[in-house]
């Protein structure tokens, strides 16, 4: 997902769209928006030396998907998780067979069927069904995250590996239903530890409803703080 948004700066810095071959380059994203500017941020220095970029913000980033595994089991969006591991099927096609081999003939059915949906078919997607359903002996999918090949596509997509090297700006609700404060609070230390610039915005909203997404859909409110925040950054280039 970040070399995807750092893609898609490249072909965005083009004065047919109206942007300057030359533009300054901030990345944005909420969930897992916010993961893919994480990973665009951890990745840009490496992936993208020629890409002037200035900040990042990364709103409840979903770094672990282990935590997410955990939270968003049984939720509103529940049958994401074919989106997950359609990913690690495209990722790591050498694996495919090991990874379905754990689905049951409904859980492959979800997978098959959420390629063409995106969020808002959620009430598609088998809303607020475990996934123990969709598994041949019946245990949930975070089960498995622990054997591989899981293991090691988890491992590979958690953020806070790598530092990035432009100032970055991360929100969070302590409220989150689906994405673990907790696994935020990991990924901004390792970060720091590395010798990131970060910033940390919290939303202090009460959990309610757990599984619904309203914890997770309100902490966008953190999006107003990094509007301003990355009008400071922008503002600093010209001085």
């Amino acid at each position: 997902m970040g070399t995807s948004m750092i893609d898609m700066a490249r072909v965005a810095r083009n004065p047919r769209f109206g942007v300057s071959a030359t533009a300054p380059v901030a990345f944005w994203g909420y969930s897992e928006g916010g993961f893919a500017a994480g990973s665009a941020a951890e990745l840009a220095a490496s992936y993208a030396p020629e890409l002037p970029v200035f900040a990042a913000f990364a709103g409840a980033p979903a770094p672990d998907l282990a935590d997410l595994a955990r939270l968003g089991d049984g939720s509103l969006l529940g049958g994401g998780v074919g989106w997950v591991v359609n990913g690690f099927i495209a990722a790591y096609p050498q694996h495919r067979d090991a990874f379905l081999s754990v689905f049951n003939q409904l859980g492959r059915s979800v997978l098959r069927d959420v390629n063409s949906y995106c969020v808002f078919d959620v009430m598609r997607m088998l809303p607020f069904v475990p996934t123990t359903f969709y598994t041949k002996d019946g245990r949930p999918i975070r089960a498995y995250l622990d054997k591989e090949p899981f293991r090691t596509a988890v491992d590979e997509q958690r953020l806070g590996r790598v530092a990035p090297k432009m100032p970055v700006l991360v929100s969070q609700n302590r409220g989150d239903d689906v994405v673990d404060p907790l696994g935020t609070d990991r990924m901004v230390r390792s970060w720091r530890a590395k010798g990131a610039d970060v910033t940390v915005e919290t939303q202090h909203l009460p959990l309610f409803l757990p599984g619904t997404f309203f914890g997770h859909g309100i902490g966008m409110v953190g999006e107003l703080r990094a509007l301003s925040w990355l009008n400071e950054k922008a503002a600093a280039l010209g001085r």
